[in-house]
């Protein structure tokens, strides 16, 4: 059964009750008086020398917490305006970030198994924010909750890379991302809150980031966990999560909402994915990362992610292509048309 109607008022919103909530505010809106005053004081707090046993050298990449007044804003208002607060939650990102170097992370399963973890980069929505797509169905060693963190830690990463290496703020003016959990293939042994605390307690240092979570057809045994969640997630990030009850054999009754939210490309993508990943025949056997069939010819529906995301020079492949039966195919297919042409 679903969770979306077990749990407290604030959890109950499924998308067909106001869609337009969801719908993303610009983030570079108007500054008032007051935070641009508050900004000022940030800075003057923020110089290098304040940071005494941490210092902030230039050379650090750490230094875009100085960098712009975007990144500093973020955690102004992840702090209620609060100068105070938002620079104790500064340092202690910075500490964060200096002491485990996020850049060089490394998911410790994923090189070795593919099918390890299935938290990917999908593509982005019609406002230019990345989708990021998990499903339990398709992921055969996700209990573990400190490779589950790194995990998450090195796709924010390469998310965050991606959306500069992409245009930054002029492609996606909100600076937010979107995630989407489909419970598919959920059991009693993936309800670990250490794993959902893990994961709030990251993404507090990627503050005002998260524009929109989506979890997708969340059975009652998972109440525990988000509980548990909730008492570490700051109230502004618990309102962006939304519970949403999919009927596969109905999907119009849900995909209007993908759609007014997300766009017709990704909401087109997000329903053949969600159908495919609760058939039966497909939890654990699905290689969500071939798109091709064992003829050689482009599936009808491509797992990676949307069209014009995966054609692109900004698509993040998640699996070595050794273990890819498609990349072999393609590159078989190249070297005989080189041989072709050399003819």
């Amino acid at each position: 059964s679903s969770v979306a109607n077990d749990y407290t008022s604030d959890s109950k919103n499924n998308l067909e009750e106001d869609p337009s909530s969801l719908l993303p505010m610009p983030f570079d809106r108007p500054r008032n008086e007051e935070e641009e005053t508050a900004l000022a004081q940030l800075r003057e707090t923020l110089d290098p020398s304040s940071f005494s046993s941490t210092s902030l050298p230039d050379n650090d990449e750490s230094a875009y917490f100085l960098s712009s007044d975007g990144t500093l804003l973020r955690f102004l208002r992840a702090r209620k305006g609060k100068v105070k607060d938002a620079t104790k939650m500064i340092h202690s990102t910075y500490k964060w970030r200096h002491e485990s170097q996020p850049k060089d992370i490394v998911c410790p399963k994923c090189p070795s198994n593919p099918q390890a973890h299935c938290m990917r980069l999908v593509g982005w929505d019609k406002d230019g924010r990345p989708v990021l797509y998990f499903c339990y169905s398709l992921a055969n060693d996700c209990c573990d909750s400190g490779a589950n963190i790194m995990h998450l830690i090195e796709l924010l990463e390469k998310t965050t890379e991606m959306m500069e290496k992409r245009g930054g703020s002029d492609v996606n003016p909100t600076g937010k991302w979107v995630v989407i959990i489909d419970f598919a293939g959920y059991e009693l042994k993936h309800n670990n809150p250490k794993t959902a605390v893990g994961f709030a307690k990251t993404l507090d240092h990627y503050p005002e980031q998260m524009g929109l979570c989506l979890l997708v057809n969340a059975p009652t045994i998972f109440s525990l966990v988000w509980a548990a969640a909730r008492r570490v997630l700051d109230p502004v990030t618990t309102k962006k999560v939304r519970f949403l009850t999919c009927d596969t054999t109905a999907e119009e009754r849900w995909k209007p909402d993908l759609e007014t939210n997300l766009g017709e490309e990704m909401a087109s993508w997000l329903t053949s994915e969600i159908k495919e990943n609760a058939m039966p025949e497909n939890k654990l056997t699905k290689k969500y990362w071939e798109w091709l069939d064992e003829d050689g010819n482009e599936k009808s529906h491509d797992s990676r992610g949307i069209a014009s995301y995966v054609k692109s020079q900004y698509f993040i492949s998640h699996v070595n292509p050794k273990f890819s039966t498609s990349a072999s195919m393609e590159e078989e297919k190249s070297d005989k048309d080189s041989a072709s042409t050399r003819l």
